[in-house]
């Protein structure tokens, strides 16, 4: 979706462009918040309900007309070799280490959030769907915000900057009490969504039009991986260091992989390459 998005919408506006998509994707969030309190603790329910979506996802593709860019595009060969040639193979070398770096912060702490929340901060399920509308208000706003300063200031900086700020708030709110823990999760939520948009107009661009939603897709495949690392290393930690300590670890490995998009070109705008 990233790459169709980044491919037909106008140059100077593909910040906003997939800004709008992020917030398309979260809309969904409005109804686990309303419903996870009326439900619990048989949030399973949520999960049974949202299966609807997996059924509804084809048909909405069918119904999509074939992009004008990628059908101007000539492939020749496998995209899987030719995103190991270079320019194209640092390009998603730098991305997917990212990735796998922020989601070991990432992962834990999104999965592990109403665990902490409940157990360790003794939040009722009402505090914590309070507490997630408050940081899907912040999201709302800083997507549009993260695609308009994109367009307007590049990829780069914005995109360094954003994913440090969030590894780090992600982190710190597991460990600075009930008061850090709702101030870094608002946070949190802001500077990863306001950084989404930055990202993906960014990735996009770099990759070439043959071989774009498979370089995505290795970026799909790293966060995964990324994702069970984080897990484990939580999991193996949070037995010795209790697991607010153990998440705030993990959210160095986030700032590292942040100064990793130091090594890529800046993009903003540029003409896509085939």
């Amino acid at each position: 979706a990233t790459a169709l998005i980044v491919e037909e919408a106008p140059a100077g506006h593909r910040g906003e462009a997939v800004s709008l998509l992020a917030i398309l994707s979260g809309s969904g969030l409005l109804f686990a918040i309303v419903a996870y309190p009326i439900l619990a603790p048989h949030w399973r329910v949520l999960f049974q309900v949202s299966g609807a979506g997996v059924l509804a996802a084809p048909l909405i593709w069918l119904l999509l007309p074939e992009g004008k860019v990628w059908a101007r595009a000539t492939v020749t060969g496998s995209t899987l070799r030719l995103l190991l040639s270079p320019p194209w193979k640092r390009r998603v070398a730098i991305l997917a280490g990212t990735t796998i770096l922020v989601s070991i912060v990432l992962e834990p702490a999104g999965l592990l959030y109403t665990v902490f929340a409940s157990t360790k901060l003794r939040f009722s399920p009402g505090a914590i769907s309070w507490l997630i509308f408050a940081a899907g208000a912040s999201a709302l706003a800083s997507y549009l915000a993260g695609g308009f300063l994109s367009d307007r200031f590049g990829r780069r900086i914005p995109g360094v900057v954003l994913t440090a700020a969030y590894s780090m708030f992600a982190g710190l709110g597991f460990v600075t009490g009930t008061l850090g823990f709702v101030a870094g999760n608002v946070l949190w939520s802001a500077f990863a969504s306001a950084a989404t948009p930055v990202i993906g107009a960014w990735s996009g661009e770099l990759y070439p039009t043959r071989a774009r939603a498979t370089a995505e897709s290795v970026g799909a495949v790293a966060g995964a991986v990324g994702g069970v690392a984080g897990l484990q290393a939580v999991g193996l930690l949070s037995r010795t260091i209790g697991l607010g300590p153990a998440i705030a670890i993990a959210g160095v490995a986030g700032l590292i992989g942040a100064f990793l998009l130091v090594m890529l070109p800046e993009t903003n705008g540029a003409p896509l390459p085939e």
